[in-house]
């Protein structure tokens, strides 16, 4: 449905968060020195790193040499948010470095799947700086930003740039979905209406902003949700995700909130 992630990057389904982080580099042994640096927010001891100021996380890092065959899905995930110049870094790189957290097995800090997802914001908008990288793919939604966007969202810290940061949301001709909640601990969203395609990627934003901050009925049941972006209501009905297999990295195992007009 218009959602690609042919990455090879699978975490563990609605568990750990994913993201590579694209750049050009002399050698891996370069990449290696810009993440030990000891001025750096983060510490990294050559296999595992940890924001040192949050201290939530413990995250794997590994570093992957150039594969051209990830291109064409990373640039496509970045629809609409990549200039030429980022297209053409991302196309030029030499090597990608894959950040996976929460790990199974190892202490987490982090009081919810949501404070892991905002450590994971602030952890990589260090790493790309450090890094000087080009773009930052995040695996669980099939998305990409460049750089610069990243470490906007993560200036921002709102629920709206958390969201942005880390779901995808596609839609038109009467379907608009999201893909990627899973790192807040949420159900996806998807909207079946006939709706014009301004009015019901609002509508579709609004709720997964509306879910963030409420707790919903349980998986299964249904209620009336009415947005603020046009007249008129939804009715929302959990259920499970069907749209991934479940060893996808898209895959959403809190499931899909069914959105449809009444």
């Amino acid at each position: 449905m218009g959602v690609t992630n042919d990455t090879g990057l699978a975490p563990s389904a609605g568990q750990e968060i994913t993201v590579a982080i694209f750049g050009s580099f002399n050698d891996r042994q370069d990449i290696v020195t810009k993440l030990g640096d000891l001025e750096s927010q983060n510490f990294f001891d050559g296999r595992t790193l940890i924001n040192k100021e949050r201290g939530k996380v413990v995250y794997d890092v590994d570093i992957r040499e150039r594969d051209s065959a990830l291109v064409d899905s990373v640039v496509s995930c970045g629809a609409g948010r990549l200039a030429e110049r980022d297209i053409v870094a991302i196309n030029s790189h030499t090597h990608y470095i894959v950040l996976t957290g929460p790990l199974p097995g190892v202490v987490s800090h982090a009081t919810s799947q949501r404070e892991a997802a905002l450590d994971m914001l602030n952890t990589t908008a260090t790493l790309v700086q450090d890094l000087n990288a080009s773009a930052v793919h995040v695996a669980t939604a099939g998305i990409t930003h460049t750089l610069e966007s990243w470490v906007s969202m993560n200036n921002e810290c709102t629920n709206s740039a958390t969201v942005n940061a880390f779901v995808q949301r596609i839609g038109g001709r009467g379907i608009f979905f999201s893909c990627g909640m899973h790192a807040f601990g949420h159900a996806d969203a998807c909207l079946i209406g006939n709706l014009p395609s301004s009015e019901g990627s609002k509508v579709l934003f609004e709720f997964l902003l509306h879910s963030l901050g409420h707790q919903l009925a349980p998986q299964g049941a249904s209620f009336i949700f009415e947005p603020q972006a046009i007249s008129g209501g939804f009715r929302a009905t959990s259920g499970k995700c069907t749209e991934w297999d479940e060893n996808s990295s898209l895959y959403n195992r809190f499931g899909v909130w069914n959105l449809t007009p009444v």
